[in-house]
């Protein structure tokens, strides 16, 4: 058991369960605490151990410092430790390498982040199992067995001639200390060494060059952790209408954030709809319904276009585009001539600017009937094409409906906001408890021993137990108030993005990507402090240079930290359009860069895209990184 397919993931939760029995096994949940995906992957992980009453512990990471700290005081010397899940983190790590397990235990990855490392995914490291897709199965057949292959010769002729191993022998390519698992199944005899033919040269040669290409071609986003493990719950037959939904957010935030293409996101889509129709049942005689029936359909699902514009329900129509990044970069709202074509998009819809202005469960019934038609009437004209993406609703009773794209922008604001921002929204945003939100952070597995640190190490776990608790029950008050708080957060978004445009702040660098950086002096750096925020803000610039560019380039934004003398970094790959994805380099860039320069830098999260940097370091850093070209 070391790679698990579509097909076979409940087997591998009956190990799980068996592991389990032993009334005295624990059981650890690492889940990575930065984005939507995890967050409802986590969830419907949760409902369904409690469901077999499992007894485990969830533990939110946010990056690899944070679980190297979390392996030394939970994992190193447990010896009752039996199952380690790990959620959206893990599977670009060498898990053997960064975990001290005892011999019973076993690690389970739900990684969405690829390419996944090798080492484990070959037989002897069984105790490691990465689930995975069928559509992925030929593509790393092919990579397993050339890694395989490449460790059954000898990196040179004379190199493991004895028993005895070097020091340089016992680092792979980053420098780190293997393993003894790995390093013993690398390690032969004098009497079992046989110099290597030049077939066999030229053949290590081709395979090197294989896994080369494999790591070198970028990074990207497989399956989402939350519809991989729904998947897991179809299997074992628990589903239900609450894990539907979270399946549903959790893949419409990956597709919204652009990790997954259109394709990827219809074939779930097509999934989710036939799983809907199972659990909901359509009531259309209201008068024959009984009470458990009317309950049923209150909150119940429902299959409905989505508009590229944010939380239209809840806001005003006017804003809910004017503060789009879709709407605003077609009609280049920067600009004045782009301003009076969104307004005679109004006119010709024959909808006023102060119907437009209200809140749009305040407009004239009739005009919110029409809305849908006059979009594909007259929204064409103005090169708004692609106006609606298919996706779901859901009823919280009687209380309100929202869409999986309202759920998830509420979420990722209420996971990427930090104290300084909730200040800074004071009198226009009323976030309840707040004391007990910002609180301090857990000396459990947050690192504090970092070179390179950042202010967000002392807020982002308290993010997340407000995000995770958005998700519970029926009520929605928690996402309401997340939703409040993204229309704030939205304003100063596509305001900075604007403001850049209007200032030629974006520059081309080293003719090969486009760079943006914001100082400690920008006006709301606050709301810039976690890489949800800073990425909305590069898929926005992103977006605008798609419409008005001369050339497509990946997009770097550099943001100060409002408290360390550190920088925030992160890069996005810039596909042509919306619902297509480009493998990201940026990781590739920034280590290059770094060892030419000597710069120090701190992996921010498990997207590898993201950094921390020191300031001083940070404009040579940028100067001299050039990101790579070609397939």
């Amino acid at each position: 058991m070391v790679r698990i397919n579509n097909r076979h993931f409940h087997e591998a939760y009956e190990y799980i369960k068996e592991d389990a029995a032993d009334s005295n096994s624990s059981c650890i949940v690492f889940v990575s605490a930065t984005d939507v995906d995890s967050l409802c992957a986590v969830r419907l992980l949760q409902a369904i151990l409690k469901s077999d009453f499992i007894q485990h512990r969830i533990v939110p990471i946010a990056d690899p410092q944070d679980l190297e700290t979390a392996n030394q005081k939970l994992i190193a010397g447990d010896d009752e430790l039996r199952s380690v899940i790990m959620i959206n983190c893990g599977g670009t790590e060498d898990i053997n390498n960064l975990l001290t397990l005892n011999d019973s235990a076993k690690v389970y990855i739900i990684d969405s982040h690829r390419p996944l490392n090798l080492d484990n995914l070959v037989p002897e490291t069984d105790h490691v199992c990465v689930f995975t897709d069928e559509l992925e199965t030929a593509k790393l057949n092919t990579y397993i067995d050339a890694f395989k292959r490449t460790t059954s010769y000898d990196s040179d002729d004379n190199l493991y001639s004895s028993g005895d191993m070097s020091d340089e022998d016992l680092e792979d390519d980053y420098g780190r200390v293997r393993n003894p698992r790995i390093t013993k199944r690398r390690r032969y005899n004098d009497r079992d060494h046989i110099s290597l033919t030049s077939n066999q040269r030229s053949e290590r040669r081709r395979l090197n060059i294989l896994l080369t290409n494999y790591f070198a071609s970028g990074y990207y986003y497989a399956n989402s952790a939350a519809g991989t493990i729904y998947e897991l719950a179809q299997q074992l037959g628990k589903t239900n209408n609450e894990l539907l939904w979270l399946a549903i957010v959790g893949v419409t935030s990956q597709y919204i954030f652009e990790k997954i293409d259109t394709s990827r996101y219809n074939s779930y889509v097509q999934e989710f709809r036939t799983e809907r129709t199972r659990l909901n049942i359509d009531y259309t005689n209201e008068e024959g319904q009984n009470q458990s029936q009317q309950q049923h359909a209150s909150f119940s699902i429902q299959a409905e276009d989505e508009y590229r514009f944010l939380m239209f329900r809840h806001w005003s129509l006017y804003e809910s585009m004017y503060y789009s990044g879709y709407v605003a970069t077609k009609l280049a709202v920067w600009k004045d001539d782009g301003k009076k074509r969104l307004n005679h998009m109004f006119a010709r819809m024959g909808f006023s600017l102060q119907q437009c202005q209200q809140i749009f469960t305040h407009m004239d019934m009739d005009l919110k009937q029409q809305l849908k038609d006059k979009i594909a009437a007259i929204a064409p004209m103005y090169g708004l094409t692609d106006m609606c993406f298919p996706s779901f609703t859901r009823n919280y009773g009687y209380e309100c409906c929202l869409s999986a794209s309202d759920v998830v922008h509420a979420l990722s604001t209420l996971l990427e906001t930090s104290p300084t921002a909730i200040t800074r929204f004071k009198g226009t945003f009323d976030w309840e408890d707040k004391d007990t939100v910002w609180g301090p952070k857990s000396e459990d597995i947050v690192a504090d021993n970092r070179a390179v640190k950042s202010s967000r190490q002392n807020w982002w776990m308290k993010n997340f137990y407000t995000a995770y608790d958005a998700l519970t029950g029926s009520s929605a008050d928690k996402i309401k108030q997340g939703l409040q708080l993204c229309m704030q957060t939205q304003k100063v978004i596509i305001d900075q993005g604007t403001d850049l445009f209007e200032k030629r702040g974006v520059k081309t660098i080293n003719r090969c990507y486009r760079g943006v950086t914001l100082e400690q002096h920008t006006p709301d750096i606050s709301i810039f402090q976690h890489p949800s925020s800073v990425r909305k803000l590069a898929l926005f610039i992103t977006e605008a240079f798609r419409e008005h560019g001369t050339r497509n380039l990946p997009i770097l934004v550099a943001v100060a930290d409002e408290i360390e003398n550190t920088s925030l970094v992160i890069g996005i790959s810039g596909a042509p359009t919306f619902g297509e994805t480009r493998k990201n380099k940026f990781s590739l860039a920034y280590a290059e860069t770094a060892e030419k320069m000597h710069a120090k830098f701190s992996q921010d999260s498990f997207d590898v895209e993201v950094i921390q940097i020191h300031n001083d370091d940070l404009q040579p850093f940028l100067r001299n990184m050039k990101y790579p070209t070609g397939k």
